[in-house]
């Protein structure tokens, strides 16, 4: 989905004037009712009328992919010479072959069919699937509300039961409390101390305190309205449903882009391979009947000779292999705790270059840990320990991460000698960023803050130094800052405790005690992922919404490349053609706005990199459907889940490192699959051109090569078990056209001149040709001579899969997969036994080969491989390149 600057500048919002009415209690259908509140008998009637909860995923349509699969290029030319076959049975001359190759096309059609349409059905229930293992429960009214009478918070629990969230309907009271994340739009009916945290929408971290009534007329700043995806920060509220599904704020500005998707290089590339397959097989059967008809005069056999060639150069299986690859890979992923949801990004995944990600939860743990205090003196004393110790142990809410790291540092022991009485305490205030309690210690009472430095140096009148208390001057004010940027710059984060002796608790004359530290967690082995990344030729881009100090820190610790950051705001007083060299230079991008993290994928992806993007919160939704590989996580915001194609049940680099190499793994497969099919196919048509050319005898049957096409489709198969080298996870690896033509053309003629090789070889060595000719008059010696040919044709198509599989010489630095070897053989003894069986049966063209056909046929075999690797070693030399 493309991002554009209008995009990028207002959200449209088809229902703002009806949420405004709800939040300035304007009356509509629901909200004439003074009881409100769904019954369960009522909650499908209600359902019916304004949806459910859910953002609807595209149901999967049967009949149009049967449609889709049919008008396929490659399935409308099989369909069509399938057809041509079945004429020629009912109308010319009832021949068994006509009705065999007719059956075998359909047939071909119709596994290649069914099998993308299982595996496209498979990814759409496990979609499905996916959506329902990480849906929320929430609580609801069981009935009607009176909500003119006063709400009576002690009685909620008894009137309310548990419902998943696609269940929840416009006009249910739902319940919310700190943790919560919103599930629906809702307009507050009773609160309770309620601070939300809108981050996830607006990309702004700072604390929303909701009230009753509204003031305000922007839809995102309704002051009495409970947003989607929006955050409980603390404390508990009843609200009321007003919009469910996409008309939801959050959700209903991708609904319309939802079910679409950019086109990737690879499915470009797929579709330029099939179009210039078909153009040569249009142009080169035609002249293959026309030269045949010519040379024997019997237009109507060589027509249907070059119908056979049509049929037996169509990769007709291509698109169900390459589906049964990706379905592979992905199975494999699944095991490393990666879920793909669209099968068509895998291919992408083997092509990211660039990966963009957020530091918290990433690169650190989603935690603090307590690394010191001092005072204004620089030391630790026991007086801020204790008063630290205390401010935080009766602190009421504990989740918070700053108290629970101080709390994780108290001594075993230490509560049981604690000579301070707990009196009260006040919970932290969003916008004074400050906290605090009151506590006696025997005949005292004292209060004790702590929170922002700027704040706490604003209350504070003295300052703590040497033992004694001084009124804090601008010279103590200037020292602590320096020491507070010298902090900054080391990483630390950083808070400042105040105390003083008083009975109730007042923000005004205070004590500075002194400073305490601390460290986000780095993630265990972070640095030597990232080291693999970068040696997988992955660069690594940070883009955080914290302070460029602390990122810039974090960067020199894991050795991050280019650890210089630029913020957001600096981001966007830089012209466009100043932003090539902010990417160039920079990996490190703070205190970023939602479409700041937008405009710089785009422009990522405007420098020809394929980018990955991983987000979990709703201001990264457009940012991952953007992205060419967008990549949630399983405690991601369900909109943000259902836009990404790729779903990582743990947010760990380690496990998104695995998931590049698996996409390089499963994409390098791919590629050589296609290669070596297509320069199989170019070998085999250009053996059968020249081989018309040459001899006045047919080489082969039209049952033999369609026979022979249906072994290979087989066979092809067998690449999904296949091992990559190594050196090709090393790269990314980007489709390039180019390099599948010249690849198909030069080991196409290597094959050619084996073949051509082998006939002379057979003709003369196996007494075939006639003496001093290159004819063939005996019915017999022609049966034998068209069998070596199809066994030829076998062996050398299984020679080429091993060969062409790797850059290196085969069978001394590469060896394929036992598994792959194993079935590669198991199919070449099957073709064998299938030619002795078929040679017993009159009227298929076959001849029991002899034993010396059979050892000639194997001493060819080490000359194909040598001849082989020749051609390889030289492409590599022209080229400079392989898979």
């Amino acid at each position: 989905m493309k991002i554009n600057e209008k995009q990028t500048k207002k959200i449209k919002y088809k229902n703002t004037e009806y949420l405004l009415n709800v939040a300035n209690n304007v009356k509509n259908d629901f909200l004439e009712e003074e009881r409100l509140g769904i019954k369960e008998e009522d909650r499908k009637k209600f359902q019916a009328s304004y949806g459910k909860n859910e953002l609807t995923i595209r149901k999967f349509s049967h009949w149009y992919k049967v449609i889709e699969i049919l008008i396929s290029p490659f399935n409308i030319l099989l369909l069509t010479i399938a057809t041509i076959e079945l004429l020629l049975y009912f109308f010319y001359d009832k021949s068994f072959l006509s009705l065999f190759s007719a059956g075998i096309v359909y047939l071909m059609v119709l596994l290649a069919g069914v099998v993308n349409h299982i595996q496209d059905y498979k990814a759409y229930k496990s979609s499905i699937n996916l959506h329902k293992l990480v849906e929320n429960k929430y609580f609801v009214y069981k009935k009607n509300i009176d909500i003119t009478s006063k709400i009576n918070p002690a009685n909620i629990r008894e009137d309310i039961i548990s419902i998943l969230e696609t269940d929840i309907v416009v006009g249910d009271i739902v319940y919310l409390n700190g943790g919560d994340v919103v599930p629906a739009d809702c307009k507050i009916i009773w609160m309770d101390d309620l601070v939300v945290n809108e981050s996830s929408l607006t990309g702004e971290s700072d604390p929303i305190y909701k009230k009753y009534t509204n003031n305000r007329s922007d839809t995102i700043e309704l002051e009495n309205i409970l947003f989607s995806q929006a955050t409980i920060e603390s404390g508990s509220c009843l609200a009321l449903v007003v919009n469910v599904g996409f008309d939801n704020y959050a959700t209903s500005f991708l609904a319309k882009d939802k079910n679409k998707k950019e086109a990737s290089s690879f499915e470009h590339g797929m579709k330029n391979i099939i179009f210039i397959l078909i153009a040569i097989i249009g142009i080169c059967t035609p002249l293959i009947c026309i030269i045949s008809g010519i040379k024997t005069n019997l237009w109507v056999e060589a027509f249907i000779f070059s119908i056979s060639v049509a049929v037996g150069l169509i990769p007709e299986s291509l698109p169900a292999i390459v589906s049964s690859n990706l379905v592979v890979g992905a199975r494999k992923m699944a095991k490393e705790n990666i879920v793909i949801k669209d099968l068509s990004v895998v291919q992408n995944l083997g092509g990211v270059d660039i990966l963009c990600t957020d530091k918290t939860g990433t690169l650190t743990v989603d935690e603090v840990e307590l690394d010191g205090f001092k005072d204004f003196d620089g030391n630790e004393t026991d007086h801020l320990k204790d008063i630290m110790f205390v401010s935080s142990f009766f602190q009421k809410n504990h989740s918070n991460k700053i108290d629970s790291a101080i709390i994780q540092k108290i001594p075993d022991n230490w509560a049981d000698k604690l000579e301070y009485e707990f009196l009260d305490d006040i919970e932290f205030k969003f916008e004074k960023r400050l906290t605090g309690v009151l506590a006696k210690k025997k005949t005292k009472s004292y209060q004790i803050t702590k929170g922002s430095i700027e704040e706490l140096l604003n209350i504070s009148k003295f300052v703590r130094t040497k033992g004694k208390v001084e009124e804090l001057s601008q010279k103590h004010i200037d020292k602590i800052y320096e020491d507070i940027a010298n902090l900054s710059s080391k990483g630390y984060r950083t808070i400042a405790i105040a105390s003083k002796e008083t009975k109730t608790y007042s923000e005004d004359n205070l004590i500075f005690e002194g400073i305490i530290m601390f460290f986000e967690k780095i993630k265990e082995n972070t640095k030597e992922i990232i080291q693999k990344l970068y040696e997988h030729n992955i660069d690594l881009k940070v883009l955080s919404g914290d302070a460029k100090e602390i990122t810039e820190n974090l960067a020199r610790n894991l050795e991050i490349r280019n650890p210089r950051a630029i913020t957001g705001k600096e981001l966007n007083e830089l012209n466009e053609d100043e932003w090539i060299d902010v990417i160039n230079n920079h990996n490190l991008f703070v205190k970023l706005t939602p479409y700041d993290k937008a405009k710089i994928v785009e422009k990522l992806k405007d420098k020809i990199n394929n980018v990955a993007f991983m987000g979990d919160g709703i201001n990264d939704a457009m940012v991952i459907s953007s992205a060419n590989v967008g990549i949630s996580v399983n405690n991601a915001t369900p909109l943000t889940k259902s836009v990404a194609p790729i779903i990582l049940l743990e947010k760990d680099l380690g496990v998104l490192e695995n998931a590049f190499i698996r996409g390089r793994e499963i994409f390098a497969n791919t590629l050589k699959y296609i290669k070596i099919t297509i320069a199989s196919n170019v070998g085999l048509l250009l053996t059968l051109i020249l081989s018309t050319i040459i001899f006045k005898f047919p080489v082969a049957t039209p049952l033999q090569l369609i026979l022979q096409n249906l072994i290979f489709d087989f066979v092809n198969l067998l690449f999904v078990f296949d091992r990559v080298d190594k050196k090709w996870t090393k790269k990314p690896i980007i489709w390039n056209t180019k390099m599948v033509i010249p690849f198909a053309i030069w080991n196409g003629i290597g094959a050619t001149i084996i073949s051509l090789s082998n006939f002379f070889i057979m003709g003369y060595g196996l007494g075939y040709f006639d003496p001093g000719t290159i004819m063939i008059t005996n019915d017999h010696k022609l049966d034998m001579f068209q069998t070596s040919f199809f066994i030829e044709c076998i062996t050398t198509h299984m020679l080429m899969i091993i060969t062409l599989r790797s850059a290196d010489l085969t069978f001394i630095k590469t060896f394929p997969s036992i598994k792959y070897f194993t079935f590669l053989m198991t199919f070449f003894f099957f073709s064998l036994i299938m030619v002795y069986i078929l040679s017993l049966v009159n009227g298929t063209d076959y001849a029991i080969p002899t034993s010396k056909t059979v050892i000639v046929l194997l001493c060819l075999v080490p000359t194909a491989i040598i001849l082989q690797e020749c051609f390889k070693q030289l492409y590599k030399q022209f080229f400079k390149d392989w898979i």
